[in-house]
């Protein structure tokens, strides 16, 4: 029986991931690796120690913080049983470590993975890998990967049934009383030789038992094979009572399995899913105020306990479910699949009564559902233009315009709705007292069909609003908005465009948020910023002021300045 293999071990400094990479990359003495087979290993991303340091460097560079004694790299060893590297073929091999990197690659993102480094010149072959920890949020957190004995569990599941079981390669047995080895550990352990008992000519000699004077006692035939017997028993009875172990553990495992099953089948507990956790992973954000409100595309709503309230529409409910109908506009299978896709089925399935347990696995199991925009409500699109053209001083035209190409709408709750490139995702903006901005369906970019001048730029921004913000104030060049996109999908756009031999232009907010955005779009880039105001809009806002507006402008501009300093935030620009 063959297993999968995966280790860790936390970097804290420099010194540390230089050191491991030096070991890697062979820029110092490794007596345990073969010269004549180190031309052999091959690496993706950085190609010697100082490389990995300065990637490490430069993703480092990206985040907010960096406390004292954060983990600042993790270093992966990937591996398998010795036999089984034994029995496969070297594209066998291949395809091993390349679902490896995969699956490393989307755990982490594609511009955390500095290095991945295939050694074929060990005893054993394997992968090392150097990885910064940089969580979806942007920050430095190798918490979120590896804090605690279940997120380890739940590493070494998830790279088993998604990497190992295509290679016939099993998991360690969860749960098992062993003891966790370190890389370092594995490498010694590797290295070993496998130590068999010998049986010598000189050992079925038989012994001298009683020495006389003339006449000495020996063994007979049955002594020495009980003195063989008992050899042999004492060198391999730890492997057996290891393998012993190993069977038991893994039939109380399939026996705990399937009795959780059966537990699950019958603790169908109504409304068991808590409401603000359905909210904070769908992506809604809480009032700052009133910590029981919250932000959505129905407007206001708040939440108490398994009940929830939608103030503006008057109208309320209990139970995720339910609060997913109303605030995904989608019937009850939608909402139940959503659900499964962000909490797994059985949490859903004790949303419901046990009357309708076949409708909920049926909906749970189905394939996500292609999303489908918020319906055009003609009723409230007076409200949404003078939202746009009154409150955001965009242009009457542009709007109009804009509207008329079917690229901006509004909803039945008054949102903005801004259609994503081919119409498979929206970005929303709520024109309430407290509005709501976030993006559905695809994340493709908002960019403006129109452009003045040549188009040998593209400015990127954070919103829709931002974007036509920009075009009214004179940007000459295409404007794209990257609203709900990860850094990997900023940095893509940002490679098409300079594929097309066009510059890239980062016109991010003017604050921290706005940096770390530029930064994702790569190197290569111009860096823009608005001449009042935070963002875009601000800026045509206070163009388009009268005096006493701008007046009132400046004063909250200065506020905000003397706010920021005494927190001491970032001043940029």
């Amino acid at each position: 029986m063959a297993y999968a293999i995966l280790r860790t071990a936390k970097l804290t400094s420099l010194g540390n991931v230089g050191g491991s990479a030096r070991h890697t990359f062979r820029e110092r003495q490794t007596p345990n690796a073969d010269p004549e087979r180190t031309g052999h290993n091959r690496t993706t991303g950085a190609q010697s120690a100082r490389e990995v340091i300065a990637g490490v460097n430069a993703r480092l560079a990206t985040v907010p913080t960096v406390r004292k004694n954060a983990v600042l790299a993790v270093e992966y060893f990937i591996g398998a049983s010795p036999e089984w590297f034994k029995e496969k073929s070297t594209q066998e091999r291949e395809a091993y470590f390349d679902a490896a990197e995969k699956w490393l690659r989307l755990r982490h993102g594609e511009e955390n993975v500095i290095a991945f480094n295939r050694q074929y010149d060990e005893t054993s072959p394997h992968c090392t890998a150097y990885v910064v920890p940089i969580d979806p949020r942007g920050r430095l957190n190798c918490s979120y990967f590896l804090d605690g004995r279940e997120k380890l569990s739940l590493m070494q599941t998830e790279f088993a049934e998604k990497v190992g079981r295509r290679f016939s390669l099993e998991r360690g047995i969860e749960g098992s009383k062993a003891k966790h080895q370190t890389i370092k550990q594995y490498y010694a352990k590797i290295q070993e030789p496998v130590q068999h008992i010998q049986v010598t000519p000189e050992g079925v000699q038989p012994k001298i038992l009683r020495k006389g004077l003339i006449t000495s006692d020996y063994e007979t035939p049955e002594l020495i094979a009980q003195r063989i017997t008992k050899h042999v028993q004492a060198a391999y009875a730890p492997a057996l009572e290891a393998a012993k172990q190993h069977h038991a553990e893994k039939a109380a495992k399939a026996a705990r399995e399937a009795r959780l099953v059966e537990l699950r089948a019958k603790a169908i507990v109504p409304h068991d899913l808590p409401l603000e956790a359905v909210l904070e992973r769908l992506g809604y954000e809480r009032d700052a105020k009133e910590r029981t409100t919250w932000r959505t595309p129905a407007g206001r709503l708040t939440v108490n306990g398994a009940t929830f309230n939608a103030h503006e529409l008057g109208w309320g409910g209990s139970g995720a479910v339910n609060l997913v109908r109303l605030i995904e506009q989608t019937d009850f299978k939608g909402a139940v699949n959503l659900l499964a896709s962000e909490f797994g089925t059985a949490p859903v399935l004790s949303q419901v009564v046990a009357d309708m347990r076949g409708r909920t696995e049926a909906a749970a199991r189905a394939p996500k559902r292609v999303y489908a925009p918020p319906e055009p409500s003609q009723d409230h699109w007076p409200r949404v233009r003078h939202y746009l053209t009154e409150i955001r001083s965009l242009g009457a035209q542009l709007v109009d315009k804009l509207c008329e190409l079917g690229k901006l709408y509004a909803d039945r709750f008054a949102n903005a709705v801004f259609v994503l490139g081919n119409g498979e995702g929206v970005e929303l903006h709520g024109t309430g007292e407290m509005p709501f901005h976030g993006v559905r369906g695809a994340r493709q970019p908002f960019t403006l069909l129109t452009a003045r001048g040549a188009p040998q730029k593209v400015a990127f921004v954070g919103s829709a609003i931002e974007a036509l913000s920009l075009y009214e104030l004179g940007f000459e060049g295409r404007v794209m908005s990257l609203a709900g996109s990860t850094a990997t999908e900023a940095k893509k756009q940002a490679d098409r465009v300079r594929q097309e031999g066009l510059t890239v232009v980062a016109a991010f907010s003017n604050d921290r948020a706005g940096e770390q955005l530029s930064a994702h779009l790569g190197q290569a880039r111009q860096r823009i910023y608005p001449g009042h105001g935070k963002d875009w809009n601000e800026a045509l806002r206070y163009e388009r002021a009268t005096p006493g507006q701008r007046l009132v402008l400046e004063q909250q501009k200065l506020i905000q300045q003397q706010r920021t300093h005494s927190r001491g935030g970032p001043r940029i620009g």
